[in-house]
């Protein structure tokens, strides 16, 4: 089907039930008011099909209003069906728009549903085992999801989720905003409940999960959970959804996440790799998180060019939420940010678990890693504490802080490295300050834990605590030092009270250590300077020898001759002797010995 322009509203439909669906249309195509693009799977006596393929190729895309593009099995609840979702495929040249759920009468519960907009590979209800949702493949300049829009790849009962990979030119924003009754957060997801969840793969230049809005792959009961994989120049998590009047839903967080089931399956990986800057803020979160026996993912994010953010309550999490021996390990945290690293105003960073061992975090910065009333912890309950990393190329710096790996019960305390060094941080910062923070490997009952720091120079304010101990002393762990210490008390030097009395190291003048009273000038040589034009002529620098008689004014006295100056000063002991006749001889005020 090929036309200029493609536009469906008021619930009209192009469905295929038979082979793919091929749309092509330089311009816009917009579907609103619960219009849809459907491929759905054939089982009737005439045979069964897999559905059909969707192919949309287009200037613009527009799904508004319960608007959807969807390839479904599994329509029929009452009839088994074991055919395939069809794929989607959507180039689209500019901007594609998704936004605005609409609400749909159910004759048969009388109850108003919420037709999300978006678009959806689904295994419905009537799906068996042998069924699967279909993959979702995207193109585009540009992608805007709000208001409940949804782009899933989803399964119920035993069919496999698909997958969706989502590529855009620009940017990929994801906005939550008011959540209204009945409606869902706006959403990319890969959703399995026992034949577990597909991967997801988002590449843009920015992406942005706001306001309560989620890209997640995640398995309910069986069946393991995908992984998501990020690749972006900037990416930003973060706000909550704020619920709608009359709704006592909690505010939900924006998030990015892989979850795996209650029973068994393994939660996915997160996989972000930027070139510029992460910022996990406002209540934002990445984790992985197991709840049964499978084991929860990992959250590897490298920054290769730019910095690392968390802050404002922002979280990054692996958790082992199950309870007995038989719970699933916490996965780890590995964060590399080429420039600096941030985790300031209640931002952490936490791998923990409830009665197994807990997860290790690894945290690289190649400029400074500060932390500013920030947590980073692998607590266990009561089985092994993780063990933590932390380097940076320059300074490693915290302020009302704590570095934790403590376990209750019989565990053992995790290990805590500091400037240890690794693959992208070799070596360790010049410096390490603690400030009002901690660094804590302790253990309730058994073994406490290892604690190293290492640093071109070592600052520890009062207050702050490094602490490897025991509940049993016997069994405290142990703390090192690789560095110059110095231990900051807070407190001023106290200067001396007695300062340096100047007068032992000066002389009294001649005239002050006799019993008569003297001239306190001493004699020093006049510089040869001439007198200022009409100014006074020099006198002599000693009176003597000149004539006391009344000046003569035959011609040879106006115009006398020239008076000579000593070239040289008179040597201190000869002026001394000249103003005192007790100075500058043996005995004299000054003890002086002319030579």
């Amino acid at each position: 089907m090929e036309a200029g322009t493609l536009s469906l509203n008021d619930f009209a439909r192009i469905v295929s039930t038979e082979g793919d669906l091929v749309i092509r249309s330089p311009g816009a195509v917009r579907l609103e008011n619960g219009a849809s693009i459907q491929t759905v799977t054939r089982y009737n006596g005439s045979g069964a099909a897999d559905a059909g393929d969707i192919h949309l190729d287009a200037g613009s895309l527009d799904l508004l209003s319960g608007g959807q593009i969807a390839s479904l099995t599994g329509h029929d609840p009452n009839t088994p069906d074991g055919q395939a979702a069809g794929d989607i495929y959507i180039v689209v040249k500019d901007a594609f728009r998704i936004a605005g759920g609409l609400g749909v009468d159910d004759p048969g519960t009388g109850q108003t549903l919420i037709q999300r907009p978006g678009v959806l590979a689904r295994a419905l209800d009537g799906a068996t085992a042998d069924a699967r949702g279909g993959n979702i493949d995207i193109k585009t300049g540009s992608l805007e999801m709000s208001r409940s829009a949804s782009i899933s790849a989803s399964a119920r009962n035993a069919a496999a989720a698909g997958k969706i990979e989502i590529r855009a030119d620009t940017w990929i924003r994801l906005t939550g905003g008011v959540q209204l009754a009945g409606e869902e957060l706006t959403e990319i997801s890969s959703r399995g409940v026992e034949g577990g969840a597909g991967d997801l793969l988002l590449t843009a230049s920015r992406i942005e999960v706001l306001d309560g809005a989620a890209i997640s792959a995640t398995s309910q009961t069986e069946g393991d959970a995908g992984n998501v994989t990020i690749i972006a120049d900037r990416l930003r998590v973060s706000g909550r959804s704020t619920p709608g009047a009359g709704l006592a839903n909690p505010p939900q967080s924006s998030a990015i996440y892989s979850e795996a089931p209650r029973l068994a399956g393994r939660a996915g990986n997160l996989n972000i790799t930027l070139e510029e800057a992460l910022e996990v803020s406002n209540g934002g979160v990445l984790s992985v998180r197991t709840q049964g026996s499978g084991s929860a993912g990992k959250v590897i994010v490298r920054v290769e060019g730019g910095s690392i953010e968390i802050t404002s309550g922002g979280l990054v999490l692996s958790e082992s939420a199950g309870a007995g021996a038989e719970a699933g390990a916490a996965g780890s945290l590995m964060l590399f940010a080429a420039e600096d690293f941030r985790i300031t105003d209640g931002g952490t960073l936490a791998a923990t678990a409830r009665t197994v061992d807990a997860g290790d975090i690894r945290l690289e910065a190649g400029g400074d890693l500060t932390m500013i009333d920030g947590l980073v912890t692998t607590r266990s309950g009561s089985a092994l504490g993780g063990d933590i990393e932390l380097d940076a190329g320059s300074l490693v710096h915290l302020i009302r802080s704590a570095v934790e790996t403590d376990v209750g019960g019989l565990g053992n305390g995790g290990n805590i490295r500091l400037g240890g060094g690794g693959a992208n941080v070799p070596d360790p910062p010049r410096f390490a300050v603690l400030n009002a923070s901690r660094l804590t490997a302790t253990a309730e009952e058994n073994q406490g834990g290892f604690i190293s720091i290492s640093a071109g120079q070592y600052l520890e304010s009062p207050g702050s605590r490094v602490d490897a101990s025991s509940g049993d002393p016997t069994k405290d762990g142990i703390v090192e030092l690789i560095a110059p210490e110095f231990e900051v008390d807070g407190n001023l030097e106290v200067l001396p009270s007695t300062y340096l009395d100047v007068s032992v190291v000066l002389q009294e003048h001649c005239a002050e250590r006799r019993n008569d009273q003297g001239s306190s000038l001493i004699l020093a040589d006049r510089p040869n300077i001439g007198p200022e034009p009409g100014g006074y002529l020099p006198a002599s620098v000693l009176a003597s020898g000149l004539s006391t008689a009344a000046p003569s004014l035959s011609p040879s006295a106006a115009s006398p001759k020239p008076r000579t100056r000593p070239t040289t000063p008179l040597a201190l002991p000869a002026q001394l002797a000249a103003f005192d006749s007790r100075c500058g001889k043996p005995g004299g005020a000054f003890g002086f010995v002319e030579h």
